[in-house]
């Protein structure tokens, strides 16, 4: 099954895609210089940290506020400045982008056989902005997300990676052939989804009247609901959780 380090990935990258709505529902409209301008205040910024932690797996972490240069040596007994959003947008996608990257590097040395620390958290203080450049290719995972009434392909030579995720799609068809070491179906509905050869495990879960053809050595099925599967899989399916319906 996929491991931790990929749905740390997974977490990481929706962070990463919807950042802006986020902050900019934290945000405050001010006026200045002839134009509106979205700012963020020191308490809007804490809000973050329900989503955002700096520190190791378990540990307190260091206050979020503390952690970002705009705040960190802000006078407690004076308020601070608010800071403009997009200068907050544009740190974090960059924290963001560095720990995916380093999520990608943990996945490597594992694959390759080499020592490596344990599956933990993300210490996102580790993962040094500078060296953000985090790309598609480089993570454990390819992503097929949010697709919506459409049709969708992706063959052998669009993918460098050994493991998708189809997140989140609706009244579409999805064409994943191409050969792979895992896959996961998550949260689609009403959707017809057809996966090439998977060597390891594909995981279907949360689904929802949708149609999944596909070649593999085992399935995991986990809630889902008048899902039509057509499989052929070298291991009788495992079919665990709420589950209604399925044929």
């Amino acid at each position: 099954m996929p491991s931790q380090a990929d749905e740390e990935a997974h977490q990481l990258s929706y962070l990463q895609k919807h950042l802006a709505n986020i902050l900019s529902l934290l945000s405050e409209h001010v006026e200045g210089e002839g134009k509106e301008s979205m700012v963020l205040t020191i308490e809007g910024f804490e809000h973050l940290g329900f989503l955002i932690h700096f520190g190791d797996k378990g540990s307190e972490g260091v206050p979020l506020s503390q952690a970002a240069p705009f705040f960190a040596n802000s006078d407690p007994d004076m308020p601070a400045v608010p800071v403009l959003a997009s200068q907050v947008h544009d740190w974090l996608l960059e924290i963001i982008a560095a720990s995916l990257e380093h999520v990608s590097e943990k996945n490597s040395a594992k694959e390759s056989g080499s020592p490596s620390s344990s599956d933990q958290d993300i210490a996102m203080s580790d993962a040094s902005p500078s060296s953000a450049k985090a790309s598609q290719s480089a993570r454990s995972s390819f992503f097929i997300e949010g697709v919506s009434k459409s049709s969708y392909v992706k063959q052998a030579s669009d993918l460098k990676n050994s493991s998708v995720k189809v997140i989140n799609c609706h009244d579409s068809v999805i064409y994943v052939l191409a050969p792979l070491r895992y896959a996961t179906i998550y949260g689609c509905s009403d959707a017809t989804i057809v996966l090439g050869a998977v060597g390891k495990a594909v995981r279907v879960e949360h689904c929802e009247r949708v149609h999944v053809i596909l070649a593999s050595k085992r399935v995991c099925i986990v809630n889902c609901r008048e899902c039509i599967f057509f499989l052929g899989v070298n291991q009788r399916p495992l079919i665990v959780g709420d589950n209604h319906k399925l044929q």
